[in-house]
């Protein structure tokens, strides 16, 4: 309860019972000794979004977009004309036209603009894309 109208000499104080917020609502602004508290409607993520942070009695809800990945196109990569080998396989990079071969045997052959990754035994061959194989595989 709260208190609605102070007593006066004449009179006696009038109390009144605090507003229950719903299951769709949150208390956004809290009652005091002489006022109501006041609910609001829970926001609703759209399908846009996800929901950050969950609902609390006395806080709403945070909502923030969906962030999709994005891929960058053959044509805008940068090109080099090295080779790397790792422990697990090895990764080349050619530049236009440019065949390299490596220690396991892999042959890859680039355009332009193009990265291939292929593990050992494999051969790759593309134009302007990117191609990712597993072992034994030709792409």
């Amino acid at each position: 309860e709260f208190e609605l109208t102070a007593a006066t000499s004449t009179s006696d104080r009038v109390c009144q019972e605090l507003t229950v917020c719903t299951d769709s609502e949150f208390v956004s602004v809290p009652s005091t000794a002489s006022s109501d508290r006041n609910c609001s409607a829970l926001t609703v993520c759209d399908t846009l979004e996800y929901e950050v942070l969950p609902p609390t009695k006395t806080s709403d809800r945070v909502c923030a977009p969906i962030v999709v990945p994005t891929t960058t196109s053959a044509a805008s990569e940068t090109t080099t004309a090295e080779t790397t080998t790792a422990e697990s396989g090895e990764t080349s990079t050619a530049a236009a036209g440019e065949t390299t071969t490596a220690e396991s045997g892999e042959t890859t052959t680039a355009a332009a603009g193009e990265t291939t990754t292929a593990a050992a035994g494999e051969t790759t061959t593309a134009a302007g894309e990117t191609t990712t194989a597993a072992a034994g595989e030709t792409t």
